[in-house]
């Protein structure tokens, strides 16, 4: 029989075959472990993780019933959950998505959500920026540009990423310069900042109407596996999916 620290071992080993799984693109295998995983511990980032996992595999409806699950536990983490309103868009619920994203800052100015991005809470607005884009949805407009300047009132928000990207959107900032802001010392690091980077370089292209540069663009962002953690990625590929299928 195993001692606790033993268990303890052979679990984070499981675990992080798991992720390795995710992180080859063998997703349903990574499902079949973070469902035995789940068994063992449900935990937050044990149902949040499988709710990634079931959204890698197209199981919109599964992956949703995980999040919604994880973010209502008696004792979550104060973090936002901003793939909520990724699922809700990716099934064409729109609307929904962005009330979700509103939702989401809602609890962090209540304070029932305290450990956001490195800027203080600047990625949430940023999505519902982007969602306000889209025909039917400009009334999000405002709301998202107001908690994006709330955001930037501070020098959490106007020194740390994504905080930068708000400048950029206002049109205050360059693509090259924001690029450079995206860079770190750090491979992984990097590769998350550029990858949102990329991502709010082709919402402009959106929002002037430049569809072609958007898709291109988004390509960036799809093609990077080891973003599949962040909203942006899982946007990029719904959005350039539907576009081919609206193609074929």
């Amino acid at each position: 029989m195993l001692s606790n620290s033993e268990h303890s071992d052979t679990y984070s080993l499981r675990w992080n075959l798991a992720w390795e799984f995710a992180l080859n693109g063998r997703y349903e295998e990574a499902l079949m472990s973070f469902d035995t995983l789940l068994i063992e511990r449900r935990s937050y980032v044990a149902i949040s993780t499988r709710g990634l996992m079931r959204l890698m595999t197209n199981d919109l409806d599964g992956a949703l019933e995980d999040l919604q699950e994880a973010r209502n536990l008696p004792c979550p983490p104060k973090v936002p959950v901003p793939l909520i309103g990724v699922i809700y868009w990716m099934q064409g619920s729109y609307e929904l998505a962005c009330e979700d994203w509103m939702y989401e800052i809602s609890r962090r100015r209540s304070k029932e959500v305290t450990h956001c991005d490195a800027a203080g809470g600047v990625q949430v607005p940023l999505l519902l920026w982007w969602g306000s884009i889209h025909e039917g949805l400009r009334h999000w407009r405002k709301p998202a540009e107001e908690e994006m300047k709330n955001r930037m009132r501070t020098k959490q928000g106007q020194n740390n990423w994504p905080g930068m990207v708000v400048p950029f959107l206002f049109h205050k900032m360059s693509r090259e310069k924001l690029l450079a802001h995206a860079s770190s010392s750090y491979p992984l690091v990097q590769l998350k900042q550029q990858g949102q980077a990329q991502f709010y370089i082709a919402a402009q292209y959106l929002e002037n109407n430049f569809e072609q540069h958007y898709l291109e663009q988004l390509s960036s962002v799809a093609s990077e596996q080891q973003l599949i953690t962040h909203a942006e990625y899982h946007l990029a590929r719904y959005v350039l999916s539907e576009s081919h299928k609206s193609a074929a």
